[in-house]
């Protein structure tokens, strides 16, 4: 049984009361502290951690792709069907092409203001 599950303490997320796992390599802290040292503000995927997408000009782009999301990836992910051309066409009917151009565009603006 392992007492010190790290999403045992659902209500007090943090880094500071996590426990490694049983099985976990010894050598893990160290390498996690070498990884998260080399985390900067603005550097990397960092300089994305404000954006948020405002759906506001392609809202009825959005509502259909999450219907046709439902639809047919679910289904798909469930096995119950392979038919990825199916879902890619009627992503497009949706109108998935018009929400990346609003997303891209709105990420653009985000990163020239940076």
């Amino acid at each position: 049984m392992d007492l010190y599950n790290t999403s045992a303490c659902w209500a007090a997320r943090s880094m500071a009361l996590n426990r490694n796992q049983i099985g976990v390599p010894e050598e893990y802290d160290t390498i996690r502290q070498g990884w998260e040292a080399k985390i900067k503000d603005g550097v990397g995927t960092e300089r994305f951690g404000g954006f948020v997408f405002d759906p506001t000009n392609v809202q009825t782009e959005v509502t259909a792709c999450i219907n046709v999301f439902q639809q047919y990836w679910w289904p798909m992910e469930l096995g119950y069907t392979t038919d990825l051309e199916q879902f890619k066409t009627q992503m497009g009917v949706a109108g998935i092409d018009k929400v990346i151009a609003e997303v891209q565009s709105q990420l653009d603006a985000y990163l020239a203001a940076q």
